[in-house]
């Protein structure tokens, strides 16, 4: 099954994020494959996450960490990740630091209606390289900051099927190079995202 759509400008994203720390596009999942990968995630056994994060970052949502060894029980979260590896792979080239990039962490995220979302916050520095989030059911706004009270940069409806890209260490070089961001609980219903990132505390397999 086709998981994303062939109309997607990857080396314009991929240019973007390299500038400016992320990009976004908001659609980029097959639409039968959305739903095959929302029915996947529905029974998941999500747990709470830390309210408070390093003090200042409030977060609620609830997560649920796939191991590798468990992929092949989620054959559309593995195929999600096989496909975007794959296609960005594409133009490592054009991006120094990219070729090394292979994720071993599928994070999924539930949000519920009047959660707070996550607050201004980097991610963590052990995510190298790239960060991709693809929102697979909701919407919810996603904010690049400019400062830790949450000045707007740029804000971008995450719905159904839209992809975030964000800038991790060792990317074209740079030793960090993180962008500073948040994520607004849903307004309505719920959100869930996907989270794919290379994790240097864990061994790939």
């Amino acid at each position: 099954m086709t998981a994303l759509r062939h109309d997607v400008d990857w080396r314009r994203l991929l240019d973007t994020v390299v500038g400016s720390g992320a990009a976004f596009a908001p659609s980029v999942l097959a639409e039968r494959f959305r739903t095959v990968l929302v029915a996947e995630v529905t029974e998941l056994p999500f747990t709470d996450v830390e309210p408070v994060v390093g003090g200042r970052v409030r977060q609620e949502a609830g997560a649920y960490v796939v191991e590798d060894h468990e992929l092949g029980g989620y054959p559309a979260l593995g195929g999600l990740r096989e496909h975007l590896v794959r296609v960005i792979h594409r133009y490592a080239a054009r991006v120094p630091g990219l070729t090394q990039w292979s994720p071993n962490e599928v994070c999924v995220q539930r949000y519920e209606l009047g959660a707070v979302g996550v607050s201004p916050h980097l991610d963590h520095k052990r995510y190298a390289g790239l960060v991709v989030i693809v929102t697979i059911a909701g919407t919810a706004d996603f904010t690049l900051c400019r400062d830790r009270e949450g000045g707007p940069i740029q804000t971008w409806k995450a719905g159904p099927g839209s992809l975030v890209l964000l800038r991790g260490p060792g990317l074209v070089g740079v030793q960090d190079g993180r962008p500073l961001h948040m994520v607004a609980g849903p307004r309505e219903g719920h959100r869930v995202s996907v989270g794919i990132r290379m994790d240097t505390r864990r061994r790939n397999t």
